[in-house]
């Protein structure tokens, strides 16, 4: 490879508002060598996501694609596809994976296809769909020349519908220096209305998969007995209606705020005294990072690759996914026992520092990069 020729690389995603996929692509882009690689990133045009990388310089092409079956979205990739004539495209989730790579098919010059699962979500949708999904990424994977996946779970469950001789594990990363620093924490609990309660903190989609119904049944346990709690969940999602109603029901709603979806997760996980993750599965979250990286004692369900993150006792609680009475016990130890709490919060943030930093994650996938075009000869 010549020392003066770029690798022009597309970034591939549907949405652009905040979202784990997002974060990871976006201090990807960040931090991924810019002397190497002449890097774009297509999307929606108006997010989060294209406001952060106008702060970093890095070219939005602007595309609309979504799950419905329309063509638009598969012209329009090819248009840009064949304008730009890009070495590598990675796709990053399912609806980018999708459209991104059936593209690739109808262009005079293929590029390099890399794919990121951000999860499989699709493994837990009824059988139908489950099947469908495994049948399409099949073939999609057969013609894609590296796939992603973010731990090492979901490279096991891969196997369904990729060749081992294809995959790899590249771990999600945070910004470790945005996280590890002096705050006046009073000042943030001001700003989030926090008084003087031990707040438990969620950040998620309201989706069926992070559980929330299942944190604000275990929270209601624990308002029969302590008075001076609160829950704050960040996130916006389709269940919004419905989880602000069981709250409602269960005659909580004075002690649960919804905050929606939030640019200031630093602050947030700051303010709060204790971070709670009920999902029913994941793929590699980096809330869980966020949350270990600001000291917060973390109470998690034991799934997938929540499991190769924290271990029971040792930096967080965890407890069985879909159980009100295991993860409120859970919640309620970490409220009565601040020395347990302070312990653990300690190690789990001890651990992130050491291991999962964004700067490592952009080498790997840059060093993935320049060994696909190598091996392809572009």
């Amino acid at each position: 490879m010549p020392e003066h020729k770029k690798i022009k690389v597309l970034e591939l995603v549907d949405e652009a508002k905040i979202g784990g996929g997002q974060i990871h692509l976006l201090l990807l882009t960040k931090y991924i060598d810019k002397n190497k690689f002449d890097l774009y990133v297509a999307c929606e045009g108006e997010g989060f996501l294209v406001d952060e990388l106008k702060k970093l310089h890095i070219p939005v092409i602007p595309v609309s694609i979504s799950n419905n079956l329309k063509l638009s979205n598969l012209f329009d990739l090819i248009a840009i596809y064949n304008k730009y004539n890009f070495n590598i495209v990675h796709s990053h989730g399912g609806t980018a994976g999708f459209w991104g790579r059936l593209a690739a098919i109808f262009v005079k010059h293929k590029p390099i296809l890399v794919h990121t699962y951000h999860g499989i979500h699709y493994l837990y949708s009824n059988i139908f769909k489950k099947y469908s999904y495994i049948l399409i990424d099949y073939f999609l994977n057969k013609i894609t020349d590296k796939i992603v996946f973010v731990c090492e779970s979901d490279y096991k469950k891969g196997s369904k519908i990729s060749a081992r001789k294809k995959s790899i594990v590249i771990k999600n990363g945070i910004e470790i220096d945005n996280y590890v620093k002096d705050v006046d924490r009073e000042e943030l609990r001001a700003k989030f209305g926090f008084k003087n309660q031990f707040v438990f903190g969620n950040i998620g989609r309201l989706h069926r998969q992070k559980g929330q119904k299942y944190l604000i049944e275990a929270f209601t346990e624990l308002c029969k007995k302590y008075s001076d709690v609160l829950l704050a969940i960040v996130g916006d999602g389709e269940l919004y209606d419905e989880l602000k109603k069981l709250t409602i029901n269960l005659d909580i709603n004075n002690k649960v705020i919804f905050l929606g979806s939030r640019n200031d997760i630093v602050d947030f996980l700051n303010a709060i005294d204790a971070f709670v993750l009920p999902s029913l599965w994941e793929g590699q979250p980096i809330t869980i990072f966020e949350a270990m990286a600001t000291s917060k004692p973390i109470i998690a369900t034991s799934v997938d690759g929540v499991n190769e993150i924290l271990m029971n006792m040792n930096n967080a609680l965890l407890c069985p996914p879909a159980n009100v009475k295991a993860l409120s016990n859970s919640m309620e130890y970490i409220y009565k026992d601040r020395e347990l709490a302070g312990k653990l919060a300690k190690k789990a943030k001890d651990d992130v520092i050491y291991i999962y930093s964004a700067r490592q994650t952009a080498k790997h996938v840059s060093d993935l990069y320049q060994l696909l075009f190598r091996k392809f000869n572009i």
